[in-house]
Parts: structure tokens; sequence; C-alpha cells
């Protein structure tokens, strides 16, 4: 299923905010999305609340975001599972999780690298763990407990960081990357709880995400068998994940 704008001339495709996006209110409970394209948006998807199941408040599977004028995901203390997918060239944050929440990404790609259509000067992923509003009593600051889990994920870009924490400390400010390749600031210490098997600031090689948007892993992409084995069996473009798992949203087949 493609999500797109409506206008079909040439100057409109791939330009961010064709639409709004999707956005699942707070009583949408157990949404699944699997196999979609979803682009030229402003928000890509859009998840409030919390879940009021047993199952994830938004299921994202096998799926591409690309093009969003400002965010791919935005949760807002939402629930979210995320696998198998592509979040690239978005204005603001690839992923962009405020309020807290609780948040699963498992061989996902999180690429951003400035073009004629895209900007890049926002971190590619965001997490705070608190809103902020300002009335006429002075500044206030809401908390809201923060967990979110990155594992086999690239998350790189053109900027020298492109991790965004913003913690609060009357709430609880818990992440974990494993087993992800990250583009970070050389002030970023990865020997801590919050990091385990990163490779740091490495290009991961991708076939050719300037002129043709191509994610794929290129030979010689550190990404390949440095991931965690888990029950994706296969990747984005439906091959068979073989060995130690590829890092991203899909396989390297030679």
């Amino acid at each position: 299923v493609i999500f797109r704008g409506d206008r079909l001339e040439q100057y409109y495709v791939d330009l961010p905010g064709n639409w709004e996006g999707i956005h699942f209110l707070r009583a949408s409970h157990d949404n699944e999305i699997n196999y979609a394209i979803i682009k030229e948006a402003t928000v890509g998807i859009r998840v409030d609340s919390l879940k009021e199941t047993t199952a994830p408040k938004l299921t994202l599977r096998n799926s591409v975001i690309a093009y969003a004028l400002s965010s791919g995901i935005l949760g807002i203390t939402a629930d979210i599972y995320g696998e198998n997918s592509l979040i690239f060239s978005c204005g603001e944050w690839n992923t962009q999780l405020e309020f807290g929440g609780n948040y699963n990404f498992t061989n996902c790609t999180f690429a951003n690298y400035s073009s004629v259509l895209i900007n890049h000067q926002s971190p590619v992923i965001r997490m705070s763990n608190y809103y902020y509003y300002k009335d006429d009593l002075g500044d206030h600051y809401l908390p809201a407990d923060l967990n979110a889990t990155f594992s086999n994920c690239i998350i790189h870009g053109s900027l020298d960081n492109e991790l965004d924490r913003d913690p609060f400390a009357a709430a609880q400010f818990n992440y974990l990357f494993d087993h992800c390749l990250m583009k970070l600031a050389d002030t970023v210490n990865v020997n801590t709880i919050h990091f385990s098997n990163i490779i740091k600031n490495q290009d991961p090689k991708f076939v050719d995400y300037y002129e043709k948007d191509d994610y794929h892993l290129a030979s010689g992409s550190p990404c390949i068998d440095a991931g965690i084995a888990n029950s994706i069996f296969l990747d984005l473009a439906g091959k068979t994940r073989t060995g130690n798992w590829d890092i991203g949203c899909y396989e390297f087949v030679p």
C-alpha cells in the first residue's frame, strides 16, 4: 500500500508536506501497518497515548517512510513496535519520541542526508521524557517515563551527532541501543549500560543513498554479520537472513 500526496505532476514527486500524514488518536488501538510506503507527508506517522490492550498501539513492519516535512515517526507518550523498516529523508527527525512512552525498534534503518528536498539539521533520533509548555504562571514540565530499545538498527546521517537525548530528572529515561551502527559525537560514551556492541562513526556503505535512495548494504559494509539473531528471518526485501544477522532493514546479498 502506498500513502502519498494526490498531486501527480513531476514537481510534486517526493515533495515533503503534500498531505498531513497518518495520525493515530488516543482511542485508537491494536493498529498494524505492514508493507506500506508512506511518503511526502508533513508527519509520516503520529501516535498519541499509551496502549489500551496488551498489543502495542502501533505495530510497524516491512515499511518505508520517506520525505516527511517534519518527522517520519512521531510518538507522544506512545507505544510503538517497529521492525524491518526504512525511515529516511525527513525534514527534522526521522523518529521523534516525546513525552515518554514505550518503543522497540528492531532491524530498522534510520538515515538522513541533505538533498535538494531535505535540509538535514536535526538529529535522526530524538527522545524526551517530558512535555513543556508556558503560560501566565510560568514554565511547566510534565514528566512521563521513557523506555526505548533499538536493536540491530542503523542510525546514520550527515551530522556529527545523530542522537538527541533530552532527559528530565522527574521521570525515568531508560534506553538501550544494542548491536547498532550509530553516528555519534566524539563525546558520546558508548561504554555505558545504554549502549551494547555499538559500531560508532563508521560508514554503513549504502549502495546509493544520494541518487537512488538505495539503502541496501554494499560489499564491505561494517553492518554485515554484525547484528544479533532474532525471530525476523526475512528482511525488508523478502531476503532470508543467514548467519549472523546484518544490522539494518536489509540483509546483504552478494
